[in-house]
């Protein structure tokens, strides 16, 4: 496995069936999985094994012209394609711009590699120019789409491309991976509220999330008296979003799973997401209702999805906050 990802042990399989007929390549591949897992890099990684001259079995010789010119992040047969500026979509110009690259003959190496991420940022106009190269792809061409959101890509995208999902380790072997990085403190609840993807729970972390998620959970608390939960919802936004209610989806579980008796609070830490917050978990168990957590968990589920469309994501937070204010107050 290639140098930059071999220490990423849950991609071992995905590379191996990515190198495994490397001379067969589709010439449009969709990474598809949540954030976190390692896609980008993967498909970096990629593109280095497509241009070297002379391969040493699943991974670059390292020492070719083409890998010379990787390594210098100069190399004129590979093309990155990302939002001009963070929060903004993939124009068509853009996109035409990419159609004109590939139209040239490769300079050093066989083939020309592309890489468009996130790919379900294109607009409209400029995923219908880009379906044009899918349909008629340029000989010795090789275009990688990594999404997060897959089905927010048109359907016309994803049937022209090679799917290859990226699925998230167990949680034993994320947690292994995270403590080998030397994060350890809160990194149960990292890995909670990142969906198990080990490289976003090791971003929260460094960012400290033990100190985030403990807001969150007196913001919930102050809610089972006399909270507010508009102040509430402005703080999680603030917060992000996608991060507050991932966790709070694992809190909700922990809940649950404490009504049903599914394991006893005394269990291993590895039984809960929050295993430092068992009292209060135990507290709210008691508390409210199992059918009414049930329930509210799917609405949760349910807002985590929306937050991948154009929804008012404060509107949204507020939704789900007054839900719980009335069932646990």
């Amino acid at each position: 496995m290639a140098a930059n990802t071999e220490s990423l042990p849950w991609l071992n399989q995905t590379w191996s069936k990515l190198t495994r007929q490397l001379e067969r390549t589709p010439h449009a591949l969709l990474f598809a999985g949540q954030p976190g897992l390692g896609k980008n890099r993967l498909a970096i990684e990629f593109a280095h094994l497509l241009l070297c001259m002379n391969p040493a079995g699943d991974a670059p010789c390292g020492n070719c012209k083409s890998c010379q010119l990787f390594a210098a992040t100069n190399h004129p047969d590979m093309k990155v394609v990302t939002p001009l500026e963070e929060g903004k979509a993939i124009g068509i110009d853009q996109i035409r711009e990419l159609n004109r690259y590939l139209t040239l003959t490769p300079h050093t190496s066989a083939r020309k590699v592309v890489l468009i991420s996130p790919a379900e940022e294109m607009t409209t106009a400029a995923a219908n120019s880009l379906l044009k190269q899918l349909e008629e792809p340029p000989l010795g061409s090789v275009l990688i789409l990594i999404s997060h959101h897959p089905h927010r890509l048109p359907a016309t995208i994803r049937s022209r491309c090679s799917r290859i999902d990226f699925r998230a380790p167990e949680m034993a072997e994320a947690a292994q991976w995270l403590a080998a990085q030397g994060a350890t403190t809160g990194a149960t609840a990292a890995l909670a509220a990142a969906g198990n993807a080990p490289l976003a729970a090791l971003a929260l972390v460094e960012q400290g999330f033990v100190e985030q998620r403990d807001k969150f959970l007196t913001d919930l608390l102050s809610l089972t008296r006399d909270g507010n939960p508009i102040s509430c919802a402005e703080r999680w936004q603030k917060s992000g979003s996608e991060t507050a209610l991932a966790w709070f989806q694992g809190f909700l579980l922990d809940v649950l799973k404490a009504s049903l008796n599914a394991a006893s609070t005394q269990g291993e830490p590895g039984d809960w997401s929050n295993p430092d917050a068992l009292k209060a978990i135990a507290t709210i168990a008691q508390q409210v209702p199992a059918q009414q957590t049930a329930e509210l968990l799917e609405v949760v589920n349910e807002g985590r999805r929306l937050l991948t469309t154009q929804v008012d994501e404060r509107l949204l937070i507020e939704d789900i906050l007054i839900r719980w204010n009335r069932v646990a107050a």
